[in-house]
């Protein structure tokens, strides 16, 4: 039976990149509940605040201002940071340890919990969870403790009114406490033993929202601002890179997963990336690779709130006409290679550039002999060199089609002749066609690979200059 622990732990384990062992700062400015009956001191805003926002991430985040909306992925976790923030960590859960090692936890014990922290008693539907046991109406779990990780806060506001009380608190990138990357706003009541959520909220700053961060492929490429791209490398783009990017700001951001078909989910990179997956330079990050979970979603990965897909895009691998074929071929023997054979790898269709016609974009790549992956007229020289016969070629091509005309987006060859073999390795991959700075314009992801070396291009279109590389990054 699938236990719960492995949908749940791995989050709630997990400590923000680039934040401390020793416990982030949390600064309360001298506010205090104006009701005198309990300050809003730091260990306050630990237990109701900052544990929360380690144990409930992404799509289990506590925001809600209805209580019947939470889902049951989020009580259920909630449930677990409630018994680590009011018990002795060192009887937590011994009513529910049994000889097997494990902690064996009934629904209504559950709901007992639930029930002390809202408002109501929530919609809990344990039967929606793995790791439920029906028959004896429990859960089972590995562990109940151990959840790591802080956040950097400082409190905004205070305001209590009899039992209620308002907080407003800010959530910052780094322990300086200078970039705000998100505020929440708290209403609580004081119950009998605890406070109880009555809602939580949550804004971004207007710069938040003007900045989107791009992931293509394996990892983050950089970001675009005010339509502007901005690479992570610094060497390609409209401007050089100006703003390093702290590791928790990327990391809690939340981004839109697409494929070629539209939006697929929300996800926070705190739950998809484990610690040696993120690069860094200091206290910045230079580079983060999505883990193959991720990765696996969608082809891009977009923060902040524009639409990458304002015109539809049409998949048509399985549909490739001789036509296609031809526009391929003749690029092929307009570089020499008459002989080479033809092999789409890739064809998209989309209206990119708002005209009211879709342009067709093909990829195709040099066809490899079964067995020893040698490309098709390639053969192996006496001295261990490798020959590429007359006529034929080993190349990568990216084409646009519009009408009757053929553009070359992205070409590498290498004609009749003697090479070594490390310069036969190589393809390239069409990735998708997004909108990614939301200006309206469709721009080309492209994946060139060598050997296991992959780069991915963001190729804006420029009016009779072709396209050039506008984000660009090397997941070495």
């Amino acid at each position: 039976m699938k236990r719960l622990v492995a949908a749940f732990c791995a989050a709630l384990l997990l400590c923000l990149a680039g934040c401390e062992q020793s416990k982030a700062p949390i600064e309360v400015g001298g506010v205090s509940d104006p009701a005198g009956s309990e300050t809003v001191d730091a260990a306050f805003l630990e237990r109701y605040v900052t544990s929360l926002e380690v144990c409930l991430t992404g799509s289990s985040e506590l925001v809600f201002d209805d209580v019947s909306k939470l889902t049951s992925e989020t009580l259920i976790r909630f449930f677990l940071y409630a018994i680590n923030s009011e018990q002795d960590p060192d009887h937590i859960g011994e009513q529910w340890l049994e000889s097997d090692g494990k902690y064996h936890v009934p629904t209504a014990d559950i709901e007992e919990v639930l029930g002390r922290y809202f408002e109501r008693q929530p919609l809990f539907q344990p039967e929606a969870l793995s790791g439920y046991s029906a028959a004896k109406d429990e859960f089972v779990f590995e562990t109940v403790t151990g959840f790591g990780g802080d956040r950097y806060v400082k409190l905004l506001e205070s305001e209590r009114e009899g039992e209620r009380l308002e907080l407003a608190v800010g959530f910052y990138t780094d322990n300086t406490l200078s970039t705000l990357q998100y505020t929440k706003r708290y209403i609580l009541e004081e119950g009998e033993k605890n406070y109880r959520y009555l809602q939580v909220t949550k804004e971004y700053p207007e710069e938040k929202s003007a900045i989107s961060y791009v992931g293509i492929g394996e990892g983050i490429v950089g970001y675009t601002q005010d339509m502007a791209f901005y690479s992570v490398n610094g060497d390609a783009g409209t401007e050089k890179h100006v703003r390093k990017m702290s590791p928790s700001e990327v990391l809690s951001s939340e981004y839109r997963v697409y494929t070629d078909a539209g939006e697929v989910m929300t996800v926070r990179l705190d739950e998809t990336l484990v610690e040696d997956e993120v690069y860094r330079s200091g206290n910045t990050t230079d580079a983060v690779r999505f883990t193959e979970k991720a990765k696996s979603l969608g082809t891009l990965y977009l923060s902040g709130n524009i639409d990458p897909l304002p015109r539809p895009v049409t998949d048509l691998s399985g549909e490739v006409s001789e036509s296609m074929k031809n526009r391929v071929r003749l690029a092929l023997s307009q570089n020499g290679a008459t002989r080479a054979e033809v092999n789409i790898t890739k064809a998209l269709s989309c209206d990119t550039d708002g005209d009211g016609r879709e342009e067709i974009y093909l990829c195709a790549n040099s066809k490899r002999s079964e067995g020893n992956n040698l490309p098709v007229g390639v053969t192996v020289k006496e001295n261990g060199g490798y020959q590429v016969s007359a006529g034929s070629a080993i190349y990568s091509l990216v084409l646009r089609l519009d009408g009757e005309t053929t553009e070359i987006v992205d070409s590498k060859f290498l004609g009749e002749g003697e090479h070594l073999y490390n310069a036969l390795i190589f393809s390239a991959d069409l990735l998708g066609i997004f909108d990614i700075n939301g200006d309206g314009e469709m721009e080309l992801c492209v994946e060139n690979k060598l050997f296991d070396t992959s780069v991915v291009e963001v190729l804006q279109r420029v009016e009779k200059d072709g396209y050039r590389t506008v984000l660009y990054n090397d997941f070495r």
